[in-house]
């Protein structure tokens, strides 16, 4: 009858085990405006030992090491009381704060995370901090787990309807009370959404984490320990700013907290977000993978996707995918080569509100170095079976990105080195004549920009297979180099091996 209010029996037992994680807060001192007292409000665990709140509920670390945290203050089936665990606050273990928003939408994001001594999490467990800006939408149900006017525990659910939202706070209708200030609010599937603070406009609100994540992130970025160890416990993306964040992002420390994350998210004209990905089998049965793959499209954001083992079938079915069902902007296609969608090759796909990407022809003596067999070269002592070198075509880009204030072209280079148990002599050839094509065309004055050469390498650099790219003046990047933080640390399985420009090769 209405709306579906059905749900799974999981979902009594995953809000109960939320609800552990919540406590009161009890706090004496001189409050957020300057006025000395005792107050109450609502809190809850986000790691082990690590408690997170509202700043006008704890706005100073004086006021913290003078307050409690009080777990299981709930009530029992028969009404009476639980046994309450009290835990002292440790603001000198950790205390990262944002102070409250301003009538103006200015000022700080209203939240604090602070210590806990004897990390309470391990029996009362926590919420998990997730940074996805996509886990609430208009007119979806939200359930808030709080401590109204220092009360005994108490959860308002299932009618608190979103009514709207952007991308620091989002308002609902919901019951709550002073003293539900630091509450959890969460989705229906219990996923953190945003922390509870005073109503707005006679709508309650409350600030996103994927907000709160963007203000650590910049503060983390600045060198504030708090802030990364805090920002080290989110997970997931935020589709927003895309998998690599506010990183690259210019930002003015001295502005407020909710300006900088506004800062942030309009600063997509700062960075260029590329990656490869080798998605396997994306050509012939593309169908399949449509809905997952443009899922992680849209969640990381990225400018520039590159795709080996595909087709161009398969990426103009996912721009269309995209356009239609996830409502983003327009994308552009291109593939290495002509070939049937039966054929395994690269392509490219881009947004084109932020970058144009052009195909370019190598020139006719590269042509022929790329079309080489390698049974050709019976001199070399090369195996028949290694056959031709490139088995898909290294296609050539002109990528222009839209940023302020940068040289904004560069080369791209897609590359597959198709995986065989003979293919390592192949490989060593394959990387030989793309370090020559390069130095080949750097002698142009419209090809003396930065090189992108990556894809699906099929060999780790430690094979020395790739060995011609990296001493010809290209800086290796890959998954396996953590001390580089590039967009290749961390990316999707597939990326073996690639090779960046630093400078131009003279």
């Amino acid at each position: 009858m209405g709306s579906d209010d059905l749900r799974p029996a999981w979902w009594l037992e995953e809000g109960a085990a939320r609800s552990r994680a919540v406590c009161k807060i009890d706090a004496t001192g001189v409050d957020y405006k300057a006025q000395s007292g005792s107050w109450s409000g609502s809190g809850f665990l986000v790691a082990p030992g690590i408690l997170c709140t509202n700043h006008h509920v704890l706005n100073s670390k004086e006021v913290a090491l003078r307050s409690r945290a009080l777990f299981d203050f709930a009530a029992l089936p028969d009404g009476s009381a639980r046994a309450v665990s009290t835990f002292r606050l440790r603001p000198d273990l950790l205390f990262w704060t944002s102070t409250v928003v301003e009538a103006d939408g200015k000022g700080g994001l209203d939240v604090t995370f602070v210590a806990v001594e004897g990390d309470p999490g391990i029996d009362f467990g926590y919420v998990p901090l997730l940074r996805q800006s996509f886990v609430v939408y208009d007119k979806d149900k939200l359930n808030i787990i709080q401590h109204p006017n220092g009360r005994l525990k108490e959860v308002a659910i299932r009618n608190n309807e979103v009514k709207r939202q952007n991308t620091q706070v989002v308002q609902y209708e919901s019951d709550t009370e002073a003293g539900s200030s630091g509450a959890p609010v969460m989705n229906d599937a219990w996923e953190l959404v945003a922390l509870h603070h005073p109503a707005k406009d006679k709508l309650n609100e409350g600030i996103k984490f994927s907000a709160i994540a963007a203000a650590l992130e910049l503060d983390a970025q600045g060198g504030n320990p708090d802030a990364a160890r805090l920002f080290g416990l989110f997970t997931g993306t935020d589709e927003l700013v895309g998998f690599f964040g506010t990183l690259g992002r210019a930002s003015t420390p001295a502005v407020g907290g909710m300006e900088r994350v506004v800062n942030a998210y309009s600063g997509e004209d700062q960075d260029l977000d590329i990656g490869l990905w080798n998605i396997e089998w994306f050509n012939k049965r593309w169908q399949d993978k449509l809905d997952p793959v443009a899922r992680v499209v849209v969640e990381m954001n990225l400018d520039v996707w590159v795709f080996v083992e595909s087709s161009l079938e398969a990426t103009q079915a996912l721009s269309r995918h995209l356009e239609s069902q996830y409502r983003t902007k327009e994308w552009g296609v291109l593939a290495s080569q002509d070939a049937s969608s039966e054929q395994q090759i690269t392509t490219v796909m881009w947004n084109k509100s932020t970058v144009d990407v052009i195909a370019k022809s190598w020139p006719e003596k590269v042509e022929r170095w790329f079309q080489v067999d390698s049974r050709q070269f019976d001199e070399l002592g090369l195996e028949a079976v290694q056959g031709r070198v490139f088995d898909r075509y290294p296609a050539l880009y002109e990528v222009k990105a839209k940023i302020r204030g940068v040289d904004n072209r560069f080369n791209l280079v897609p590359i597959h080195l198709k995986a065989m148990a003979e293919g390592s002599l192949r490989r060593q050839m394959a990387a030989r004549l793309l370090s020559e094509a390069v130095a080949e065309l750097a002698k142009d004055a419209g090809f003396d920009t930065d090189w992108i050469i990556g894809g699906d390498a099929n060999a780790t650099l430690a094979s020395g297979d790739l060995d011609a790219l990296t001493e010809s003046g290209l800086t290796a990047l890959t998954a396996k180099d953590a001390a580089i933080a590039t967009l290749w640390s961390t990316f999707p399985t597939g990326v073996s091996g690639c090779a960046s420009r630093t400078e131009p090769i003279i």
